[in-house]
């Protein structure tokens, strides 16, 4: 399980706090954030033609995809609008 995935998971279960590895929807972001396998502008790009694309160009945006899911969970934990291009592309890739 990653680690956005276990925070998500707690945070429906635990208040949000700052400072606490696991319980911090900041750090969760920023962690989001710092290792995303490409940017909202190329996945965007990309979105039209998804099925045209070799297997790696695919995997990545189903990675992209993974690390979106658990941050749409801690959204209520997040400032307004922190994912929100993120949010978009979630339900287009594969």
């Amino acid at each position: 399980m990653s680690q956005l995935n276990l925070t998500a998971f707690l945070l429906m279960r635990f208040p949000a706090e700052t400072g606490e590895p696991y319980l911090d929807p900041m750090a969760a972001l920023e962690a989001f954030l710092t290792d995303l396998p490409i940017s909202a502008a190329e996945a965007r790009q990309v979105l039209p033609h998804w099925t045209e694309l070799d297997i790696a160009g695919i995997k990545r945006l189903r990675q992209l995809k993974n690390r979106i899911s658990p941050m749409l969970l801690m959204r209520k934990h997040l400032p307004e609008g922190a994912i929100g291009e993120w949010a978009e592309l979630h339900p287009r890739l594969p």
